[in-house]
């Protein structure tokens, strides 16, 4: 293995590390606070630091950029209430992997745009997601803890 291939698979681990992270300290910080107000302090203080670092672009920004923007930013919304109100009703590993599993639907909305067919590889992902939704999901009456 190389050593730039050596330090993109860290960065790729470092980045997951992080990102799973999150999910304990917005479970921490839900205790605290409202979901609203999180969100809120959250996107707030992320959307002064990009206007910082953008100020030029959006300057330049015309209307049909805001409106496309306005939308984007309102499934966001949507998709961010959903899932941290959720994270308030299970714990941060369930919240990881639903929010994971998301992933894998990207493949099958590729053809509604064009962009391709659907492989086997994609399939046997889909299969092996939905049998880790069914562990995390079904009660597990029967077995011995």
């Amino acid at each position: 293995m190389t050593n730039l291939r050596l330090r993109a698979d860290l960065a790729l681990v470092l980045c997951t590390a992080i990102w799973g992270v999150t999910f304990v300290i917005v479970k921490d910080a839900l205790a605290e606070i409202s979901v609203l107000v999180f969100l809120a302090v959250r996107f707030g203080l992320a959307s002064l630091f990009m206007l910082g670092v953008f100020w030029p672009a959006v300057r330049r920004m015309k209307f049909p950029s805001w409106w496309a923007g306005t939308q984007i930013g309102l499934a966001m919304f949507g998709g961010f209430i959903f899932q941290t109100v959720g994270l308030r009703f299970t714990t941060p590993s369930k919240a990881a992997f639903l929010t994971g599993c998301c992933v894998v639907i990207v493949p099958f909305l590729s053809p509604l745009f064009g962009e391709g067919k659907i492989t086997m590889a994609v399939w046997v992902a889909a299969l092996l997601t939905l049998a880790g939704l069914y562990f995390l999901a079904v009660p597990r009456t029967g077995f011995r803890d």
